[in-house]
């Protein structure tokens, strides 16, 4: 089974050297690599993040990112679950 994802991972995303364009090499990565290793470097992302400086920044882009990736109708379904004072009211994904 370990043999059967390696072949299916796409490797660690490739390290930015000097005058290259990190955002298509980002793109050129996420277009190989498998669903499993996105969340994880995605979730590792935001959490490294964090109150960094541009920390907040980068995670309102990367939430932009996630939220427009939503169709309407679960974009609707979790403004649903959002109350007045913006707390979010948990439930089922």
């Amino acid at each position: 089974m370990a043999a059967a994802l390696d072949d299916m991972a796409a490797g660690s995303p490739p390290k930015a050297f000097p005058f290259c364009d990190i955002r298509s090499d980002a793109d050129w990565w996420a277009d190989c690599a498998h669903p499993a290793e996105l969340e994880c470097y995605f979730s590792s992302a935001l959490k490294r993040l964090g109150n960094r400086a541009l920390g907040v920044k980068a995670r309102k882009r990367l939430f932009v990112a996630l939220w427009q990736s939503f169709p309407l109708a679960d974009r609707q379904a979790f403004l649903s679950r959002v109350d007045a004072d913006g707390r979010f009211c948990k439930g089922g994904a």
